[in-house]
Formats: structure tokens, C-alpha cells, sequence
């Protein structure tokens, strides 16, 4: 992590600018993560911030096809924290996304009105998306030299993804 050599919290000295620091919350069927990044020029960023909350938000999902009303108002409430808390650590921006329960719930309009509030809004990412952002997290944006398989095993669906380079 670069730190300036005049002790301010400028990186200016070293030819970047203000650094940013942005929040992500991913809503996944078992569980909701909270991360923080402060990104500096020309870098993948250093995290500032991380928390969990396993809620099962899709427990109800492969019974009755959707997601029920305790989860739905806990979801929201669990949002409001990370989106707050994010804040707290200095998020200029925060992105929310949601993965394989809300993709497949009947009731999703209605998760996602509970979650959009203060102006944060939800992307439902569809899976070659969700497989996509794996590879790109676990392997970077050079990817491997070699063909390499990723599978990400999660509460509601499983990505495959064959990888060599960046593709």
C-alpha cells in the first residue's frame, strides 16, 4: 500500500489521485458479504472493511417457489447495516448484487423493493455473469496461462468455467 512521504493522506506524492473507496454487498442464497475496497490508481485495491450475515434467504425458495416474508425484512435490514457500515469506512459508492435465489424467486420484486432503498439499487446478475466475476476475482483480469477449470459451489447454483488468459 502506498503512503505518501509528506504523512497526509493524499497520494498525490506518488502521481495517483485521491484513492476511492467503494462497498459491495453480494446477496447470495445462504448468505450476505459485505467488502470494502479502497482502490488506488493502478491497483486491484487494498480491503479496508469485510462482514457476513448468514440469513438462508433462499431456505424457502426450492419449496414454495419463493422467498418468504421473515427473510425478505430481514434481508433489508441486514442491506441497511452493511450499506451504513460501508459508508462508516468512507464508500463514496455502494453496489449491491444478487445472485441465484433472487434470480429465481416469484417474489423477487419484492426482496428487491425491501433492499433498494436510500438509493442503493440491487443487479440481479444472471449465472455466466456470476461465473464471469468468480473467474475474474479468483484469477484475475490476465487470467491463467493454462486452460483452467472453475467451479464455484454456492447455496443455490453451481458456475463452471473454462479459463486460459482472458477469456
Amino acid at each position: 500500500r502506498c503512503v505518501p512521504r509528506n504523512g497526509s493522506s493524499r497520494t498525490e506524492g506518488y502521481g495517483m489521485t485521491e484513492p476511492k473507496v467503494v462497498g459491495f454487498i453480494d446477496i447470495g442464497t445462504n448468505s450476505i458479504h459485505l467488502l470494502v475496497i479502497k482502490f488506488y490508481d493502478g491497483t486491484l485495491g487494498t480491503e479496508i472493511a469485510r462482514d457476513r450475515e448468514v440469513l438462508r434467504v433462499g431456505r424457502s425458495l426450492y419449496s414454495k417457489g419463493m422467498i418468504d416474508k421473515d427473510a425478505i425484512a430481514k434481508c433489508g435490514i441486514i442491506v441497511k447495516k452493511f450499506t451504513a457500515y460501508a459508508k462508516k469506512h468512507g464508500a463514496e459508492e455502494v453496489f449491491a448484487y444478487a445472485t441465484c435465489a433472487t434470480r429465481e424467486a416469484e417474489n423477487r420484486e419484492e426482496l428487491l423493493a425491501a433492499i433498494q432503498t436510500d438509493g442503493l439499487e440491487v443487479r440481479v446478475i444472471p449465472g455466466d455473469e456470476e461465473a464471469r466475476l468468480i473467474r475474474l476475482g479468483v484469477l484475475g483480469e490476465n487470467g491463467p496461462r493454462e486452460k483452467t477449470l472453475l467451479i464455484d459451489i454456492g447455496g443455490g447454483s453451481t458456475e463452471f468455467s473454462i479459463s486460459i488468459g482472458n477469456e
